[in-house]
């Protein structure tokens, strides 16, 4: 049996050992973090969209698209009230199929890649709605459960971001809307060769493209 004092040092050293990990470089203490983690209350500022009051958090702020008008507009989202954001979303509407091996479906730049035995029926209609004002893309039908993970694309081209100008990995976030307007960070990388943003999800769901501004 080990004696208390060796029990005691044992556990000075292993709180020290917690403490440094959790340092950053600069020394200020760094709480870990998860990636579904739900954004707190103290936000930059609120975007409202469809009559949702989006809560972005803290130290960042929307992607904005300075050139809508290069995108495609085969039609308005359905729905829209006058004045919201909203308002300026455009859809396009494919046939997903379980015979495919892999379903590409996409709308100025973004869109899902669907590997046809995630489909949760043999076919199913699948809409792309994006934005023309602000990076919010929207994936339907809402609630639709996949069988496994399929890929949401973003394109550099939709968000109009120089990748040579900006740290896409570290300065580029996306976040789930959920009902009540709060966020959950996606978890994504860059696809370097294909240009894009991608996230793994197995629903469908809204999202928010946000860029880290200074302090």
């Amino acid at each position: 049996m080990k004696s208390p004092i060796r029990m005691i040092k044992l556990g000075i050293f292993l709180s020290i050992v917690i403490l440094a990990v959790g340092c950053s470089s600069d020394g200020s203490f760094q709480a870990p973090v998860r990636s579904d983690q739900t954004t707190e209350n103290n936000t930059l500022s609120t975007v409202e969209f469809e009559g949702l009051q989006i809560q972005l958090p803290e130290g960042w702020a929307p992607v904005t698209l300075g050139g809508e008008d290069r995108l495609d507009t085969p039609r308005p989202r359905d729905g829209m009230r006058e004045g919201d954001i909203g308002n300026s979303m455009t859809c396009v509407t494919r046939r997903a199929e379980q015979s495919i091996w892999l379903n590409q479906i996409h709308h100025n730049w973004t869109g899902c890649w669907i590997p046809g035995s995630a489909l949760p029926r043999n076919r199913m209609d699948i809409e792309v709605c994006v934005d023309t004002l602000l990076a919010i893309c929207d994936f339907g039908p809402h609630g639709t459960n996949f069988s496994g993970d399929i890929w949401i694309r973003i394109d550099f081209q939709y968000l109009g971001l120089d990748p040579d100008h900006i740290d896409l990995e570290h300065d580029i976030a996306i976040f789930y809307v959920q009902d009540d307007g709060t966020l959950l960070e996606m978890p994504h990388w860059v696809d370097w060769t294909g240009h894009a943003l991608v996230g793994l999800t197995n629903h469908f769901s809204r999202y928010i493209i946000t860029q880290r501004v200074s302090g």
